[in-house]
């Protein structure tokens, strides 16, 4: 009687090392509003860049160190000028003048921000480690 596993023994010996999964990261200076502790969404407001694109998924950081993983589902533009209170809440649970002040000195080594655009992004997140 032949039993297929020793004739295939050496099936995942063949496959050879596969380096670990690496996604880009996006580094937080602050879990601002505890929305890193949702369970299945979050909002976050980055400086526009061709880095972040809807259906990536990315390594989410808290000053250097993985938090977790999460996909973009969709991304809104927003010029500095047209952030709103609404935002200001989501992003960081604070009023909009000084959400605004915040982010100019966040920022300022991009130049002035009232010319910048902004992404307010919705992640999803990874339940399991990627």
């Amino acid at each position: 009687m032949n039993n297929q596993w020793n004739h295939h023994i050496n099936l995942f010996e063949q496959q050879g090392y596969k380096p670990p999964l690496t996604f880009p990261k996006i580094n937080l200076g602050e879990n601002y509003n505890n929305k890193l502790a949702a369970t299945h969404s979050f909002q976050v407001l980055l400086p526009e860049s061709d880095l972040y694109q809807v259906g990536e998924t990315y390594e989410i950081q808290v000053k250097g160190k993985t938090f977790l993983y999460a996909i973009c589902e969709a991304i809104s533009v927003y010029p500095f000028s047209r952030i709103s209170s609404f935002v200001s809440r989501i992003d960081r649970g604070m009023k909009l003048e000084e959400y605004q002040r915040q982010l100019q000195f966040e920022f300022r080594h991009l130049g002035s921000v009232e010319n910048l655009k902004f992404y307010f992004m919705n992640m999803v997140i990874v339940k399991n480690k990627p």
